[in-house]
């Protein structure tokens, strides 16, 4: 791999994005995958890509009775994808992107980020699914949307 790779691996970035469809003033630790699973460790979550952060800024209906649509993503050279069930992307709701320290953090995987400890964001911006997604393509079953690189609330 190139050089540059591994340095940007292991330099923490100048700030770190963590998108929630929840508002609130403090990022608590917290399990990011269900408890079942053997590989789920407890941490505030966040991403040096500020797409990746608004892909978890999305706010989605109830696929059934208490079961909320996690949007399943991906990057493809330097674009970042999300794809969902049909319909289930709330258009109407504002979600939140995060602007986080990164001195709590460490690097889990070359893009995720992981603090064990509370964390204070340094900025929020609220911000709506319709100004980041843009459609890409759609299937019998999913919708999916490239994650545009600049969507923000200048007003934020």
């Amino acid at each position: 791999m190139p050089d540059h790779f591994w340095i940007r691996m292991f330099e923490k970035p100048p700030v770190l994005y963590h998108g929630s469809p929840y508002l609130f003033d403090e990022a608590m630790p917290s399990f990011s995958t269900p408890t079942t699973d053997p590989r789920c460790r407890k941490g505030v979550y966040a991403s040096d890509d500020r797409r990746i952060g608004l892909v978890f800024a999305l706010r989605c209906r109830e696929t059934k009775a208490g079961a909320l649509q996690r949007p399943r993503w991906w990057r493809k050279h330097n674009e970042v994808f999300v794809a969902v069930i049909h319909d289930t992307i709330d258009w109407d709701a504002t979600g939140f992107l995060y602007h986080l320290p990164p001195a709590a953090f460490s690097c889990e995987n070359g893009w995720e980020w992981r603090s064990t400890t509370k964390v204070t964001p340094i900025r929020r911006e609220t911000v709506r699914a319709a100004d980041f997604l843009g459609l890409a393509s759609q299937s019998a079953h999913e919708t999916i949307y490239e994650v545009r690189e600049h969507a923000y609330d200048p007003a934020a």
